[in-house]
């Protein structure tokens, strides 16, 4: 049975709207016990996208007041409420836990839906047209991508660098994939300093501004090729990882050099 959850990834489809799910809905299919709330959909367009939901009974909201949303200005979106449902007779209100996978949790109540341009979280459209028509899901290497550049990107006070280091933590957490040595070949170069640092345990200090200054120099200087990753360290070359790092970067506090 198709999970009612993911009806608006569908009639976008049935309209040649390709969309991939985004936050909770994709960190929970990667391994992270998290119950959902609003589906995040990454869309090629959100006007288009919109006027299709509308078209076909969802309604346009404003953002609950204390989300992340609601102090959010630098990112486009849009958000809708699902068409009304009955709720099951046989649905209770107990606690799952752990939670199952995001599109298995029931529906007790109208679910909004966040539409995001594809394009501002740097996702093609082949990467939303090759996902899966079931799961709509995007590979784990283009979430984690996308969520380092918009960690780095974001404003420092903002409520979408909390989301978005929040949605990190648990992945790196749980997300046995990323354990492995070899994803960081899947991961743009930019990013594998970030990767690397979370993987050795740093992943407390995404919250913290120095340590969000430090990696997005690091990330700007790879960009600029003056910095690249060299087997588990970035470094500008074999004898300056000291210079680099103290002199270049100035370090950031947690981060012991040697």
């Amino acid at each position: 049975m198709a999970s009612t959850r993911l009806a608006p990834c569908r009639t976008l489809l049935q309209h040649s709207v390709p969309s991939v799910v985004w936050f909770e809905d994709a960190i929970g299919r990667y391994g992270v016990p998290t119950v959902v709330f609003d589906l995040h959909l990454l869309v090629p367009d959100i006007n288009l996208a919109h006027s299709i939901l509308c078209r076909e009974g969802w309604v346009p909201v404003e953002p609950e007041p204390l989300s992340y949303l609601a102090s959010t200005r630098s990112l486009g979106f849009r958000r809708l409420l699902a068409p009304p449902i009955e709720r099951p007779p046989s649905l209770t209100d107990e606690p799952i836990w752990p939670p199952p996978p995001p599109d298995a949790q029931p529906r007790s109540e109208r679910v909004a839906t966040v539409l995001f341009e594809a394009v501002e979280w740097g996702v093609t459209v082949d990467i939303l047209t090759n996902a899966s028509d079931v799961t709509f899901l995007p590979p784990l290497p283009i979430v984690i991508d996308a969520l380092i550049d918009a960690l780095l990107d974001a404003p420092l006070e903002s409520g979408l660098r909390w989301q978005v280091a929040t949605m990190m933590a648990y992945l790196y957490e749980h997300a046995s994939e990323l354990k492995d040595r070899k994803f960081a070949n899947w991961l743009d170069p930019m990013h594998r300093q970030f990767h690397t640092d979370c993987v050795s345990g740093q992943m407390s200090c995404l919250w913290a501004i120095p340590f969000i200054r430090y990696e997005r120099r690091v990330r700007d200087a790879t960009r600029r090729g003056e910095y690249e990753v060299w087997g588990r360290e970035a470094v500008s070359t074999k004898e300056k990882v000291h210079l680099v790092r103290r002199k270049s970067f100035g370090g950031w506090p947690g981060k012991k050099m040697e």
